[in-house]
């Protein structure tokens, strides 16, 4: 079964290509699955895993009241979310 989020995010790229519900029926025309929609939503996911530095900059004022190395701590626990996204389920 997928995560959560990976359906989610299956059933955003299907549906913005698409106007039909999900999940999609198979076709015998090769036409991708749904399965093949989650493993497309697995791959975007999977590349969001590093934050951008933007990303980080606008958790920074928060996080320096925490910790000196407030860098380190949301790089580390952005990517262990996105880890539990892609494993979930």
């Amino acid at each position: 079964m997928a995560s959560e989020l990976v359906e989610r995010v299956a059933r955003a790229i299907y549906e913005s290509m698409y106007d039909a519900d999900w999940p999609p029926e198979p076709f015998d025309s090769g036409l991708r699955t749904a399965d093949g929609y989650r493993e497309t939503a697995r791959a975007a996911i999977a590349a969001m895993r590093r934050p951008t530095e933007g990303m980080l900059d606008a958790v920074r004022p928060l996080s320096q009241e925490f910790s000196s190395q407030w860098r380190e701590h949301a790089d580390w626990d952005w990517r262990v979310m996105i880890d539990v996204a892609l494993v979930e389920g």
